[in-house]
C-alpha cells in the first residue's frame, strides 16, 4: 500500500507553490492510524501540527492511466488530520535535524477513519472539517483544490503503479492547527463524521 501526499494543492496554498505539475511525497505505511484508536503524541511533535486533507481510496491497478479514465481508479473518500511536527517562525521544521519521513510520516501521524463512496462529481461538489472537543476548526471544499483527482491519479501513474487500497491525499487548506494532548477529533465529509479518536 502506498500513501501519497500532495502538497500545496488547495486554494491560496497552491500560490506558494509555482510548479505546473503537481508535487507530492510518499509517507511510510505505519504512518496510518486505524480503528480510530487513540493518538499518542510522541515527545517531538507535542504539542502536534495538524493539517486536513481530503483524500481517496485507490480501487484498481492502474499505470500510465489517461485523464478522461482516472475517474474509474477511485471509488470512495475520507477526511483525514494529518499530523506532523510544528514548524518554527522561521518556516523550518522546530526540530531540523530531523528527516522528512521523521517529522510528516512518524507512527501513527495520519488517523483514518472511514471512506464514504463517492465519484468525480460529488467530489468535486464536497464539503469536509475537522473539529476539536465539538468546536469546527479547519473546513475545505472539493472544488478548491488546484489538481482534482484525475489530474493527479493520471500525472502519478506516469511514474509510479497504482494500486488496490492505496491511500491519495489530494490537498489541505494552508490553515494549520496545533493538537494538544487530552482533545477529541473528529472529521466530516459532507457534514457526516468519519473519524472520532483521541490524543494522548
Amino acid at each position: 500500500m502506498n500513501i501519497i501526499i500532495v502538497r500545496n494543492n488547495y486554494g491560496d496554498s497552491a500560490l506558494i507553490d509555482k510548479t505546473v505539475t503537481p508535487r507530492y511525497d510518499f509517507l511510510p505505511e505505519t504512518a496510518q492510524l486505524r480503528n480510530e484508536r487513540p493518538l499518542f503524541l510522541p515527545d517531538f511533535a507535542n504539542p502536534a501540527s495538524a493539517s486536513l486533507y481530503l483524500a481517496v481510496r485507490i480501487c484498481r491497478l492502474g499505470r500510465s492511466i489517461s485523464e478522461r479514465f482516472a475517474h474509474r481508479y477511485y471509488d470512495a473518500a475520507t477526511v483525514i488530520p494529518h499530523f506532523s511536527v510544528p514548524l518554527a517562525p522561521n518556516g523550518q521544521s522546530a526540530d531540523s535535524e530531523l528527516p522528512f519521513a521523521a517529522t510528516q510520516g512518524f507512527d501513527n501521524a495520519l488517523p483514518t477513519g472511514r471512506y464514504l463512496p463517492i465519484d468525480r462529481d460529488q467530489l468535486a461538489a464536497c464539503s469536509f472539517s475537522l473539529s476539536v472537543d465539538g468546536q469546527e476548526q479547519l473546513n475545505g471544499l472539493g472544488s478548491a483544490l488546484r489538481f482534482d483527482a484525475d489530474h493527479l491519479i493520471a500525472h502519478l501513474s506516469n511514474y509510479h503503479t497504482v494500486r488496490n487500497g492505496d491511500l491519495l491525499l489530494l490537498g489541505a487548506p494552508a490553515a494549520e492547527l496545533l493538537i494538544h494532548p487530552e482533545r477529541r477529533v473528529e472529521t466530516h465529509l459532507n457534514g457526516e463524521c468519519v473519524l472520532s479518536f483521541k490524543t494522548k
